[in-house]
């Protein structure tokens, strides 16, 4: 028997616990930690800290105690005992992800922006293969935040158009609520945040709403509780099996980063032996068979990755970009504009500028200057992206001019972040305007 809940400031399902944290035949401490939680979910902190002082006789190694001592704290506004309770947790199991998130959320809630994020990508990177899509996601808002009250659009900018191209949480319209709020437009933060409510659950709304009142952009109502979400250990949500699934998954993707395709080929086959029918290993399996330019069976894999995942943006996009990489123009632009209608936000967003300049290169390369020309038109140069740039560049490219589509790839490069500019020149190296180094 586990213990039913734990407390966190705001999370996912990334949390864990060891099975030896709680005897299976001790129903009274687990009683007692149930006790200690109904006290804090009721705001009645001190009762819920006695309890815990009791539980901390019993057994003073319970990871799970020390974690819902330190979020308490973080309530009424102790950061340092929040701290050492936190780090304890931490110290008790460093698997245990509720601590850790909260150890970030600390920093976040003194508005120490550059500790946050530091501590938030610290999650990110030194265990990714634990955290779901939502729990990676809501790191990845609260990063963006951080950038956002520092005033780095750029980074804002970049981590937007992430969210946009897998919208599978409501990431990208609370990103896209808190830019509005930093810019003192109520009205729009709220439009972006009812689609949300009418899109997601009320509990992953909840999730991402709850750091817009952290900073104070938005004031809760009398009697309006804070969110404390139930987290599930590995051993709950995941068997021996979907863990090696994730191991190699994760392999497979850094393999097919270093454009080791027969590796990553390989990894990503086990990966989906191991959990079949799982979008992000099938939409990996069509990528790397796209770069081997083995099309139909690329093709039948994203829609296999669709099948699991209908809203999954990632593999609609590469789908898309099956026929566009095959030369097969027409029917590449069939695709990428019932894809751009499906684009959340309408079509300025990021998302929907990769989108539109991908229809663009359609026309340019079947020799439709007029259309393309026109298209081009509504890429600007002060743009949160380099859509113009790449343009200008391709047109360049098409036209037998190399040297002055190099000028504007390199002016792209000195405006834009690394990730952007990658983004966009991709192509380029299929039609062999560009050459890898």
């Amino acid at each position: 028997m586990k213990i039913p809940r734990f407390a966190a400031v705001l999370m996912l399902v990334f949390g864990t616990i060891a099975a030896n944290d709680v005897a299976p035949s001790n129903s009274e401490l687990e009683a007692m930690y149930d006790k200690a939680y109904r006290a804090f979910d009721g705001a009645n902190y001190v009762q819920a800290l006695k309890e815990l002082d009791a539980i901390d006789a019993r057994k003073p190694d319970l990871a799970a105690s020390q974690n819902l001592r330190g979020v308490i704290y973080m309530r009424q506004g102790l950061y340092d005992k929040a701290e050492a309770a936190l780090s304890e947790a931490n110290g008790l199991d460093p698997t245990f992800w509720n601590a850790r998130f909260n150890l970030a959320e600390i920093p976040f809630l003194k508005k120490d922006w550059a500790e946050a994020r530091k501590r938030f990508q610290g999650l990110l990177t030194s265990n990714a293969a634990e955290l779901q899509g939502e729990a990676t996601q809501l790191i990845q808002y609260k990063i963006l935040l951080t950038y956002l009250l520092e005033g780095n659009n750029t980074m804002v900018d970049s981590i937007l158009a992430k969210f946009e191209l897998s919208p599978d949480t409501p990431a990208v319209h609370y990103a896209n609520a808190a830019i509005s709020l930093q810019n003192q437009n109520v009205p729009e933060a709220k439009n972006w945040m009812t689609t949300a409510e009418k899109n997601f659950s009320p509990q992953l709304n909840k999730l991402f709403a709850e750091s817009l009142y952290e900073i104070g952009w938005l004031q809760k109502q009398q009697g309006q509780s804070r969110p404390a979400v139930q987290l599930i250990s590995p051993g709950e949500r995941a068997s021996k099996s979907k863990a090696l699934a994730a191991t190699q998954f994760e392999q497979a993707q850094q393999a097919f980063e270093q454009r080791d395709f027969d590796s990553a080929a390989r990894l990503s086959e086990q990966a989906d032996t191991a959990q079949p029918n799982q979008p992000q290993i099938l939409n990996l399996r069509g990528a790397i068979l796209l770069e081997q330019q083995k099309y139909d069976q690329a093709e039948g894999f994203f829609k296999d990755a669709l099948k699991a995942d209908p809203k999954f943006r990632e593999a609609q996009f590469n789908l898309a970009d099956v026929p566009f990489r095959n030369k097969d123009y027409a029917k590449a632009r069939e695709r990428f504009q019932a894809l751009l209608k499906q684009s959340p936000g309408g079509d300025k967003n990021q998302a929907a500028q990769v989108i539109n300049f991908k229809i663009f290169l359609t026309y340019l390369l079947e020799g439709k200057d007029s259309r393309a020309q026109k298209l081009m038109e509504q890429f600007q140069f002060s743009g949160d992206t380099p859509a113009l740039y790449y343009a200008q560049a391709a047109w360049e490219f098409k036209h037998d001019n190399p040297e002055k589509a190099n000028d504007w790839i390199s002016s792209a490069q000195k405006i834009y972040p690394s990730a952007s500019n990658e983004l966009y020149a991709a192509g380029f190296y299929d039609l062999g305007w560009l050459k890898s180094a």
